[in-house]
C-alpha cells in the first residue's frame, strides 16, 4: 500500500495509528493499535459498511470502532 493519496485520520490519538490509502475508485483504511490495551477509533467512519480484506485476530473485528490489543485491520471502504 504504498501508491496513492494519504490520509492520517484520527491524527490525535495516541493509541491508534490509522490511515486511508486512496487511488481511483479504490479506498482502504488501514488500523493499527500497537498498544497492549483495546483502544478506540474516533474517525467517523462507518466500519459496518466496511469490507475487511485481512486482519490479525481469529475473531473478525467487532465493528464498533474498538480495536483489539495489538490488532491490525485493512479494510476496504
Amino acid at each position: 500500500m504504498v501508491y496513492g493519496k494519504y490520509n492520517l485520520v484520527d491524527k490525535d490519538n495516541p493509541d491508534i495509528y490509522a490511515y486511508t490509502r486512496e487511488m481511483g475508485s479504490t479506498k482502504f483504511l488501514v488500523v493499527l493499535n500497537f498498544h497492549n490495551t483495546t483502544a478506540k477509533l474516533n474517525a467517523g467512519i462507518d466500519l459496518q459498511k466496511a469490507k475487511i480484506l485481512i486482519h490479525n485476530y481469529y475473531e473478525k473485528p467487532a465493528g464498533d470502532g474498538n480495536f483489539k490489543p495489538y490488532e491490525a485491520v485493512i479494510y476496504a471502504l
